[in-house]
């Protein structure tokens, strides 16, 4: 939890932030927040998709993402990414170039959770 004098950070992604408030409670920063009159919301390319897991499981994954040093949902979306990648390598359907195209994509979206991860490293002074 919070420490005597620690500062809100700055976030470099989502998933840092969600990691954040998920071991810290909002009112031990009062103090640093400021109210907002004008919002805007800009979507960004990502789509946040909502997935119910037993609780059991998300303890699990978020010990397990701990032990590799990363936000248990950027483990979450490399598992998925991952996953999607050998279905579609192995999955006869569709045309080679059909495929071939797929992975291409799903190679890109593995090279955005890689760049993260990078980033998470160089934050945690590793």
């Amino acid at each position: 939890m919070e420490k005597k004098g620690e500062k809100l950070p700055e976030f470099e992604s989502v998933d840092e932030e969600v990691e954040f408030w998920e071991n810290h409670d909002v009112t031990d920063f009062l103090d640093e927040l400021e109210d907002l009159d004008d919002v805007e919301y800009k979507q960004g390319k990502d789509r946040v998709v909502s997935v119910r897991l037993p609780q059991g499981l998300v303890d699990k994954l978020k010990t397990y993402a701990r032990s590799q040093e990363i936000p248990y949902t950027t483990l979450i979306r490399r598992w998925i990414i991952d996953s999607f990648r050998q279905k579609v390598r192995t999955s006869g359907s569709g045309t080679e170039d059909d495929r071939r195209s797929l992975l291409d994509y799903i190679d890109h979206l593995r090279k955005d959770v890689d760049k993260l991860e990078e980033k998470i490293e160089a934050g945690s002074g590793e």
